[in-house]
């Protein structure tokens, strides 16, 4: 299924008689695209078309493809650690030939105000009590991933 017409049916690929041209297309799509950073580090992007957006990290096999080509190999795996974190490593990790051996977790002073209690629309303002206050949520999310047992350190930043 594709979508859906104006009436709410659905509209599968077969009723537009396209299904060689689409296999054809998700073939290559298939594959793992290699592209460089702007410090010209080489990076793996795949996200689809059979990721799943949700777990905001790249494919399975982007990481099993970077890790036979590379000496180390880092995950962005999404959206804080009570999301993305564990759904890598509860749904993607244990697909993959090795486990991480660190886990990172990035904060802004922006996310920690907004979790101390500042307003959004204040979040431009000094507020040392909000940024205070929102360590409570990082450590909190420090401590979610060392229940998997890998080293997790954290990273602050404006």
């Amino acid at each position: 299924m594709i979508g859906y017409r104006f009436d709410r049916t659905p509209v599968y690929v077969r009723d537009l008689k396209v299904e060689g041209a689409l296999t054809l297309i998700l073939k290559d799509a298939l594959k793992p695209n290699l592209v460089q950073t702007v410090y010209g580090t080489p990076a793996f992007v795949h996200g689809g078309p059979f990721a799943n957006i949700a777990h905001g990290c790249n494919s399975v096999l982007a990481t099993s493809t970077a890790l036979r080509l590379a000496d180390y190999v880092v995950t962005e795996a999404g959206f804080g650690a009570d999301l993305g974190a564990e759904k890598f490593l509860d749904i993607k990790m244990p697909n993959l030939p090795t486990s991480p051996d660190a886990i990172v977790i990035v904060a802004t002073i922006r996310a920690l105000k907004m979790n101390g209690g500042a307003a959004k629309d204040k979040l431009a303002q000094e507020n040392v009590p909000a940024v205070e206050a929102g360590f409570a949520n990082l450590a909190r999310h420090v401590e979610n991933m060392r229940k998997y047992g890998i080293p997790a350190s954290q990273m602050s930043r404006n």
